[in-house]
Parts: structure tokens; sequence; C-alpha cells
């Protein structure tokens, strides 16, 4: 089992490198609800007359706070996390200035270890030109 140096290193390497690890969403989430909480404790211990005053802010703080650790849980489960060691050797080559590679998530990596192609989106209509390519006008300024 890992000890407490272990995790904080991999958190550190977190912050380094590309990628998420699963301590560092760890401590984001930890960090994210301790903020949820710590807004709930703020508006308990303040006086009744300033606390009404004070509690939808801190509600909206903390749904902001929850639905920000949410939507970063969602996206890491669709997109996946990358493993610490997979980290360091990114760091690793970094420092002898070695051509940068990307550290995939699992569902990126192909079954022999290898980053997978990913297909590119499909073009856009008019050549990818934007608003003027398809006959898009824009309204004239009035003088």
């Amino acid at each position: 089992m890992p000890g407490p140096s272990s995790w904080l290193s991999d958190v550190a390497v977190g912050a380094l490198a590309s990628g998420v690890n699963p301590a560092s969403l760890a401590l984001l989430n930890l960090a994210a609800f301790g903020a949820a909480a710590g807004f709930g404790l703020a508006v308990a211990v303040l006086p009744p007359e300033r606390a009404a005053a004070l509690a939808p802010h801190a509600g909206v703080a903390a749904v902001l706070a929850l639905a920000l650790a949410a939507s970063v849980d969602w996206v890491l489960w669709h997109v996946g996390t990358a493993a610490p060691d997979a980290q360091r050797a990114q760091l690793a080559g970094w420092l002898k200035g070695e051509e940068e590679k990307e550290c995939g998530a699992p569902s990126q990596l192909a079954p022999g270890g290898e980053q997978q192609q990913r297909e590119s989106p499909p073009p856009l209509p008019g050549g990818g030109k934007g608003a003027a390519a398809v006959g898009a006008r824009l309204p004239e300024a009035a003088d």
C-alpha cells in the first residue's frame, strides 16, 4: 500500500504533467466538497440577522462548487485518468529534452498500449470559412 509521500508526489506530478491522475482528482474533489461545506458552516456560525442576508449567496456558492466537482468528474469519467507512472515518464522526457508525448488515458490506448489515432471531425459547411462561406449575412451597422 502506498504511503502518504507517494500520494503527495502523485499530486505534484499530476500538477506538472498533462492529464489528470486519480490522486489529483481526489484532491480536487476534496477541495470542492470542502468549499461547499465551508460555505454552509460559515452561514451556520453567523448571527441569525446576518445569516439571513448571506444564506442565499452561500447557497449559490455551494451549488457552484458542487456543480464544478460533478462536471469535472463527469468529464473525467468519459475521458479517463492518466497513470502517475506515465506522467513521471513524460516529465523525465521533458527534463531530458525529448519530444513531448501525451499521457494517454486508458480509453485512448490501443490494446498494445499505443496511442489510437482520433478521427477528425467532419468539415464545416462552406469549407470551414465561417458564416460568410455559407451565405449568412451580418446586419449592417446603422449610422
